[in-house]
């Protein structure tokens, strides 16, 4: 099962930091689950792969584009999924998204911010467990920390040695 764990924002509470972690099997379109904390409280929720198929026929898009979408918003996230979207990168225009907490924590909804199309609506449980989901998100969220620290340590030894590969071919 894969996983990942975000920083989002909120448009309905700007000043307070949420976290979302979205896991799946295989991809998103398979269905997926979401918990989402503030720190202090914690939900769940689960998205099945016939609820991706059935949103993404009630929006009238192809599926394969909402499975992109949903990937690019949830795994991606804002930072890593703006540049026009997941595996292409030749959109023009960014795609941006929001989420949206009803005011009773029972569903959480993503859009397009640059299309205005809804992407998704997740009904939200609240967890059994709130601290125990938090301490979990951290556990992630320093996992994935580690990961990508040790990943950007051998991407700069090999820039390291193309750089001295590329020296000696220029020196021949």
């Amino acid at each position: 099962m894969s996983g990942t764990v975000l920083k989002i924002n909120v448009a309905s509470h700007p000043d307070t930091p949420y976290f979302l972690r979205t896991e799946w099997a295989g991809d998103v379109g398979a269905g997926f689950t979401l918990a989402l904390t503030d720190g202090s409280a914690a939900w769940i929720g689960e998205v099945s792969e016939d609820e991706v198929t059935r949103e993404a026929s009630d929006m009238g898009v192809d599926r394969q584009q909402y499975v992109d979408d949903l990937h690019q918003a949830l795994v991606e996230g804002e930072e890593r999924g703006r540049e026009g979207g997941s595996g292409g990168g030749h959109k023009a225009e960014k795609d941006n998204y929001s989420f949206h907490l009803t005011p009773d924590h029972c569903h959480l909804s993503y859009e397009k911010t640059c299309k205005g199309i809804l992407v998704s609506s997740v009904e939200l449980q609240p967890a059994p467990d709130p601290l125990e989901l938090n301490q979990e998100l951290i556990g992630q969220t320093l996992q994935q920390g580690t990961e990508l620290g040790l990943l950007n340590t051998k991407l700069r030894e090999e820039n390291r040695q193309l750089k001295r590969e590329h020296k000696r071919i220029l020196r021949e």
